[in-house]
């Protein structure tokens, strides 16, 4: 759309049309650098600060889902049936739910990553594990990119549509259970919602652990991904240290 309008007693044409978005280029002060690196070596400092940014997001986010399960009261007079509760507010239940999925979409773009960053050795032990270990995320990644399809699945099951998120707190002596849903999933005349991937965890290697996002019939343990990202974190922080100087970014 478009028109005139006067200025200074000159017509002068207008437009609404919005202009189209360009590439921003900034230009550094090249002074003291006296080589340049070859591509090769570029590829691999892109590659390896890149795996350092996403390994990265996958703790922040898992940080951030063990601050909000710390809110929660893990008192027994709290509890439902078989130890376990349901709770948590709307807006710190949504946001909870929302990280949990943030987790799995890093850790889905770690996988990628890891097989085409140059610079890493793929033939080390850690990296075969770190794979397979990332490897889980597809199932309920994918299901949840295309959920649309399966609501029969999802309404039929009295399943949350944006899935769940199971925790557990506590020593074996005392072990307590949450489960936080992220919508509604009872219906006039159901009694039930179902949750997917619950189980009494055969070990507590933190105060709160085996936190579980489920979708319909569909879980993954994220706490047990996290634990294996760590490690596998450590093991590549010390190759591209020795290999490269290469010191991790916070």
């Amino acid at each position: 759309m478009s028109g005139n309008r006067k200025k200074n007693n000159r017509v002068v044409a207008t437009s609404n049309r919005a202009r189209l978005p360009t590439d921003l280029t900034i230009r550094v002060d090249p002074s003291g650098v006296n080589s340049f690196a070859s591509e090769n070596l570029k590829r691999i400092y892109v590659s390896v600060n890149a795996i350092a940014f996403v390994f990265n997001q996958i703790s922040d986010r898992y940080e951030k889902i063990l601050d909000i399960l710390r809110e929660i009261d893990t008192s027994a007079d709290t509890l439902g049936p078989n130890g376990v509760a349901i709770g948590l507010a709307y807006p710190r239940r949504n946001e909870l739910i929302g990280l949990a999925w943030d987790f799995v979409d890093w850790a889905n773009r770690l996988e990628k990553l890891l097989h085409a960053a140059a610079g890493v050795k793929k033939s080390d032990p850690w990296f075969g594990e770190i794979v397979r270990a990332l490897s889980v995320t597809k199932d309920v990644r994918e299901y949840m990119q295309h959920f649309d399809g399966s609501l029969s699945e999802l309404l039929s099951g009295c399943y949350p549509i944006g899935g769940s998120v199971t925790a557990w707190y506590g020593t074996f002596e005392v072990l307590y259970g949450r489960v936080i849903l992220s919508t509604p999933a009872r219906f006039s005349g159901d009694s039930e919602v179902t949750v997917s991937g619950y189980s009494l965890p055969l070990d507590m290697p933190s105060p709160i652990s085996h936190v579980t996002l489920s979708v319909a019939s569909r879980s993954i343990n994220i706490s047990k991904v996290f634990l294996q990202v760590e490690g596998a974190k450590t093991s590549l922080g010390a190759y591209l240290l020795r290999t490269y100087n290469f010191e991790w970014p916070d």
